[in-house]
């Protein structure tokens, strides 16, 4: 999962509000590993993707760039 806008306010994940332009992620029971990426050095999900990741066992994992 890209984020590209580092922690855009136009996320949104299941068990949220959900509005026609923001970004919805569907069918997470096909999901075993999300990992988290912005165009940064150090990428931390949001809480909610956090959230919706381990409620239904899957990790999530952050991101540390080196370059």
């Amino acid at each position: 999962m890209t984020d590209y806008n580092a922690n855009s306010p136009h996320e949104v994940c299941q068990g949220t509000i959900r509005h026609e332009e923001e970004y919805f992620a569907q069918f997470w029971q096909h999901i075993d590993i999300l990992v988290y990426f912005v165009r940064r050095h150090i990428a931390i999900p949001r809480p909610t993707w956090a959230n919706a990741g381990h409620r239904i066992g899957a990790q999530v994992l952050r991101l540390l760039i080196f370059e």
